[in-house]
């Protein structure tokens, strides 16, 4: 993602301003808006796609290396995405058991923090665990952030945004970055899927994809895949899915920040998942 800049942002008046960050395991994103106007919008990727290890050398890189990042700001929040999520039926969820839901689906290690989040939408909650060396550094380079699972308010954004379909009440979505594709799939109100896989070229994507596809056995021919993130028309990826999923839609910009000048030069969907964290 190119960083761009509306001509109403001052580094000055950050004081006034809210910064919001999407910390991923290849990238961080990051938008500062006031209200409801976007001001500045950037990324910087990151060398590896190692979530456990490599996340906080990457965050120091883009703390070092964009000034917009260290500025005071009125309000700061951060969203980890991360493919170490587990989600439970939200009616039968006790708080004080999380670790031991955590720990029968996938290993802790000694000193992991769990970020809940709950959907009731979805009647689920989903518990995502952070590196004890994240959550810290995190909390050093931005005392006052407050800090989320990106996870749900994607999820929300993402279900406003794909149109239901009657005739067959599915809806898949594919969220790109540079180096990982994040999955997901309803039918109806129901999440049926939620992976992040990390990738190193155009058939890596589609693998990922049509395995989707197979694994809730639908057609690629007849469910359209939704898509949203760094994906460009002009891309091997886009060329070589279309050549195997009919139809793929990208997401429509939302429309509260349709009008932000620095938006205007973005294709739809880039902004998306980043504009999914501040709704």
């Amino acid at each position: 993602m190119d960083r761009y800049t509306s001509a109403k942002f001052s580094l000055d008046e950050s004081k006034n301003y809210n910064l919001s960050l999407l910390l991923g395991a290849d990238r961080l994103s990051y938008l500062v808006h006031a209200q409801k106007e976007v001001l500045a919008l950037g990324g910087l990727d990151f060398v590896q796609v190692e979530e456990e290890y490599s996340l906080v050398d990457g965050l120091n890189q883009a703390y070092d290396q964009r000034e917009i990042l260290r500025a005071p700001y009125q309000k700061v929040q951060i969203y980890l995405r991360s493919n170490r999520v587990i989600s439970l039926p939200l009616p039968l969820y006790q708080a004080e058991q999380q670790y031991s839901y955590f720990e029968a689906l996938l290993p802790i290690d000694e000193g992991d923090y769990l970020l809940e989040a709950q959907l009731p939408s979805l009647d689920l909650v989903f518990l995502q665990s952070v590196r004890l060396g994240l959550k810290d550094q995190l909390q050093d380079l931005f005392p006052q952030a407050e800090i989320y699972s990106a996870l749900p308010s994607l999820l929300q954004i993402s279900q406003e945004l794909i149109p239901k379909l009657p005739e067959n009440n599915y809806r898949l979505l594919a969220y790109f970055s540079p180096r990982s594709i994040q999955l997901m799939a309803w039918h109806k109100d129901k999440l049926l899927l939620h992976q992040l896989r990390p990738f190193r070229n155009a058939e890596d994507c589609l693998y990922y994809l049509l395995w989707m596809y197979k694994e809730l056995g639908l057609s690629p021919k007849k469910i359209p895949l939704h898509f949203g993130g760094e994906l460009t028309v002009d891309s091997a990826i886009h060329q070589l899915l279309y050549t195997y999923i009919v139809a793929l839609k990208p997401l429509p910009r939302p429309q509260d920040f349709a009008q932000s000048d620095c938006l205007a030069e973005l294709e739809p969907q880039r902004a998306v998942q980043l504009l999914a964290t501040i709704l």
